[in-house]
């Protein structure tokens, strides 16, 4: 068990320099989202309407905003909600995915063509496009958001469950689970929920970055999470209009959006590596 955890480091990591600085990016992200109280030297939302747009300075490292909030704690609380909205939205759509997806393949007739063909219709929607409709017409705030990348997030954890369960519910020890009178919720839960564990695993490190990035638009587009509350997202929304005369203030969110998003994919690819090897090297 140790040898082999060992050796899935080893290839997580023997990737390449990138696999480390994406990794240090993430847990860089993770530690500013817990520990932002203590290290935002000043209230994201506090105005300072005597310090408009000030330069980055020794006070403001990355200067003020509009309001004259300082830019720095207002990037390192958005590195909270950023993080807090994807996982609970990569949540939601894991419980929902995955349950349906091990319905849909276990049991398979007609039920698994209607889950199917309702998540083939779902995957044709670009998935921004859905989450500003469902997003709209539940109304605003953190949980609307997190309800509604969610779901947009659903049906790739039901293609890829019912795909495994398809693979795996005619195998022998399934078979002859059914014929010593073993319940088909033990079944789907003990044994063939198990052997999706290492996909489910990169798929949704690889939603989390998606996540972010459809919070991040959703706030561009002011449809996200109610002002004053700091998001990566608001603050490229904010800053794009001050582009030429204080272009950190775009520049800055925007960069970190790109970073985590790009890290979240290197690090779903190299865990792929790492806990399947049947697939390395073939996307």
């Amino acid at each position: 068990m140790k040898a082999n955890l060992k050796n899935q480091i080893k290839v997580f990591f023997g990737r390449g320099i990138l696999s480390h600085i994406c990794f240090w990016i993430i847990i860089l992200m993770i530690v500013c989202a817990v520990l932002a109280p203590l290290i935002a030297p000043y209230d994201p939302n506090k105005n300072d309407l005597r310090n408009i747009t000030a330069p980055a300075s020794a006070e403001h490292w990355l200067g003020t905003d509009y309001l004259g909030r300082d830019v720095f704690s207002r990037i390192v609380y958005g590195a909270r909600m950023s993080l807090y909205t994807s996982v609970l939205a990569g949540v939601v759509s894991a419980v929902l995915g995955i349950l349906l997806g091990l319905i849909a393949g276990y049991f398979g007739g007609i039920l698994n063509q209607v889950i199917m063909r309702i998540t083939d219709a779902l995957l044709a929607i670009p998935a921004l496009i859905f989450t500003l409709v469902l997003a709209s017409a539940i109304g605003g705030g953190v949980w609307s958001i997190i309800i509604s990348i969610g779901i947009s997030l659903t049906p790739t954890y039901i293609r890829m469950v019912n795909g495994q369960v398809l693979s795996l519910r005619e195998s022998d020890y399934i078979i002859a689970g059914k014929l010593i009178g073993r319940k088909n919720l033990a079944i789907l839960l003990k044994h063939l929920l198990p052997n999706c564990f290492p996909s489910l695993i990169v798929l949704f490190t690889t939603n989390l970055g998606t996540g972010i990035m459809q919070e991040a638009s959703m706030s561009f587009l002011g449809v996200g999470i109610d002002p004053p509350t700091a998001t990566w997202g608001a603050m490229v929304s904010d800053g794009y209009s001050y582009l030429r005369s204080v272009p950190l203030l775009a520049i800055v969110p925007g960069i970190c959006i790109i970073l985590v998003v790009v890290a979240f994919n290197v690090v779903g690819d190299g865990l792929r590596d790492a806990l399947d090897p049947r697939l390395r090297g073939k996307l």
